[in-house]
């Protein structure tokens, strides 16, 4: 598992996503905000986690992830997810930067706290960042 830096404090993980019910967000192209790191954990089943540059749109890595097994997304990464199996059941685990944790950030409620999507119909809750920098990145 990637290192997460000291003044990063975990603050929840999302309700367990599986079948029909995954967040249209996570199967697009995505980022994680900036002062956020997801860490996908697969519970059940196989996804096909796809990291993007910010060339082509083309996925640059690509990590297959069995149950039990999971990857981390640095701030301002891209990505998205593509289920490998009928019964792939998932969660993100989220740490924020801990002046964002005094905010009582609630990640169980929804993923567009601490995601953003990069397609213009999915409009995020919060403001985009000003980092558009999508350079590939992938941790196991």
């Amino acid at each position: 598992m990637a290192l997460i830096p000291k003044n990063y404090v975990p603050v929840g993980s999302t309700r367990i996503f599986g079948g029909n019910d995954i967040p249209e967000m996570l199967l697009s192209q995505h980022r994680t905000r900036n002062g956020f790191y997801s860490q996908i954990e697969v519970i059940e089943g196989e996804l096909l986690w796809q990291g993007f540059g910010d060339t082509d749109g083309k996925p640059g890595i690509e990590v297959h992830l069995r149950a039990n097994d999971r990857a981390m997304t640095h701030p301002g990464k891209c990505y998205s997810v593509k289920l490998l199996s009928d019964e792939t059941r998932f969660r993100l685990n989220v740490f924020a930067h801990q002046s964002l944790q005094e905010s009582n950030v609630d990640v169980s409620s929804t993923v567009g706290l601490f995601l953003e999507p990069l397609a213009p119909d999915l409009t995020p809750v919060a403001k985009q960042t000003e980092d558009t920098d999508c350079e590939l990145q992938a941790d196991r």
